[in-house]
């Protein structure tokens, strides 16, 4: 089946990282799985926005902030949030033991270059969100030694 957005984002993928990452980070120091909410129309599109958003708004949950059409930012409903951030910092390019360091401590958002032609005609299971951001949440080592990585997304 192919890979979805979230329904608790209204958002590109920057926001869908950022939640993901949030999310994560929210249930291990809470053990809370809360339904996070992050309107793009709030905050401008990019991760760093996201994450400068929630640094200085809190992110709030779908049950505070439930989905409505419009699409249009309600600062009202952003104000009760129930997860902040004190920062965020750039993992250093192309460098996999930075991002194995990252991943040890803390879920993390990551960008990736999508304009290639292995994601432009890529034709296997999740087509359909082939973005440029994601959230990754495993790591794991098989006999091959090799480091594998399993994204955000989820299979429905």
């Amino acid at each position: 089946m192919p890979c979805r957005m979230s329904p608790y984002v209204e958002a590109g993928c920057g926001a869908y990282a950022v939640v993901a990452a949030l999310d994560g980070l929210n249930k291990i120091e809470t053990g809370r799985a809360d339904r996070l909410r992050l309107w793009g129309s709030c905050y401008g599109g990019t991760m760093d926005d996201a994450y400068e958003w929630v640094m200085k708004n809190g992110i709030t949950t779908s049950t505070d902030y439930p989905y409505n059409s419009t699409r249009i930012c309600n600062i009202a409903k952003t104000m009760h949030h129930q997860v902040t951030t004190t920062g965020y910092v750039h993992v250093t390019p192309y460098n996999e033991s930075a991002l194995m360091n990252a991943i040890a401590i803390q879920p993390v958002s990551v960008a990736i270059q999508a304009s290639g032609s292995s994601f432009q005609f890529y034709m296997g299971d999740s087509e359909e969100l082939m973005g440029h951001i994601l959230g990754p949440v495993r790591v794991w080592i098989y006999e091959d030694e090799q480091r594998h990585y399993q994204h955000s997304c989820r299979h429905k």
